[in-house]
């Protein structure tokens, strides 16, 4: 009988082994659930009308984000306008915090919600005038809506469809003064597709390139040709540079930035011919423009007003491009200009 003892404590092994794994698929399953699942393709945020203490570090202008779908094998585009409190609306390309908001919204996961009551509306800080609001459409009507509540510890509380509930605060924690920047500061943003075709047009340079790419031993290189004059291969040296500097366009000060004049300047210094443009057609049909502007001193430091625009999806409002990424990229276009064709080193 000594081989009962050890079966024994095998099947209590089993047992429990069983028991616990259950039990923990269980608890994490309810730990969290979906309280809605839709597809928004507009979020409208609406500042408190007279914000108590909960709310003094939220944003005060009205923001609304849009996504615009482009098929099934295009990225959507996502843009945002503000406006602000003497009633101008920009618009500008969203950035990825942006585009996490519309997935983070679009399915909300809750640990607690309970009916809303009077009693509970006022302990949770929740009303029409003190609190922030979300709003969320599909084709201009109406999904959901959400009154902001306190935040305890990591979640924030709010009502919607007569039910208060808690979810993660970093959702929206972005909708903070400090929550960072919702537009694409980046100009060129090409993603996954390489850029097809640059052209720059300027009293200095004037300069037209394609890229064809070229498999060599198996590795796929892009090859760049001037095409203003003829066709000639580009430095591959050279081209690497043009290809940082044009990534590395970023807008560097906002209208609306504490350190900004306003949008009413901006226009003001963008209301003229631009003196240089620069236009980019994309792998995948998307085709930039950017116009820049003459030089202008913000603070003791010098800019380029820039209007940023994507054919067939918008034209941004106003913003600053910092004068040594445009001087960077303008000496590496004259670089490509002047030097001779590259023939490849024979091996």
């Amino acid at each position: 009988m000594n081989w009962k003892k050890p079966a024994f404590i095998l099947i209590a092994f089993v047992t429990l082994f069983v028991v616990f794994f259950f039990i923990d698929e269980r608890e994490e399953d309810l730990s969290e659930v979906n309280f809605w699942k839709i597809e928004p393709d507009e979020i409208r945020y609406i500042p408190a009308e007279e914000p108590n203490d909960e709310f003094k570090d939220f944003r005060r202008e009205t923001i609304t984000m849009f996504r615009k779908s482009k098929g099934l094998k295009e990225q959507p585009v996502f843009t945002i306008r503000v406006k602000d409190d003497k009633g101008f609306e920009s618009i500008f390309e969203a950035g990825y915090q942006v585009k996490n908001l519309f997935t983070e919204l679009s399915v909300i996961k809750t640990k607690t919600m309970t009916n809303e009551t009077p009693d509970l509306l006022g302990k949770f800080l929740i009303n029409e005038k003190g609190s922030p609001k979300i709003e969320l459409y599909s084709s201009d009507k109406l999904l959901k809506r959400m009154i902001l509540g306190k935040e305890d510890k990591s979640v924030r509380f709010f009502a919607s469809e007569k039910f208060i509930i808690s979810s993660a605060s970093y959702v929206f924690n972005k909708l903070k003064k400090d929550g960072g920047v919702l537009r694409e500061k980046q100009l060129i943003f090409a993603g996954e597709a390489r850029m097809q075709k640059v052209e720059f047009v300027s009293k200095e340079v004037n300069l037209v390139l394609e890229n064809r790419s070229a498999n060599d031993m198996q590795v796929n290189q892009q090859v760049w040709l001037k095409t203003s004059n003829k066709k000639a291969k580009v430095n591959p040296n050279s081209s690497s540079r043009m290809d940082g500097s044009l990534k590395g366009l970023m807008v560097e000060l906002y209208p609306d930035d504490k350190d900004g004049e306003g949008f009413a300047k901006s226009l003001e210094e963008t209301n003229k011919e631009s003196n240089s443009e620069l236009n980019i057609t994309l792998a995948n049909g998307v085709k930039y423009s950017i116009k820049f502007f003459d030089r202008v001193e913000k603070k003791g430091q010098f800019y380029y007003p820039i209007i940023k625009s994507i054919e067939k999806e918008f034209i941004e409002s106003p913003a600053y491009l910092k004068e040594n990424l445009f001087i960077s990229l303008l000496e590496t276009l004259k670089t490509i200009r002047d030097e001779p064709e590259w023939i490849e080193p024979k091996r």
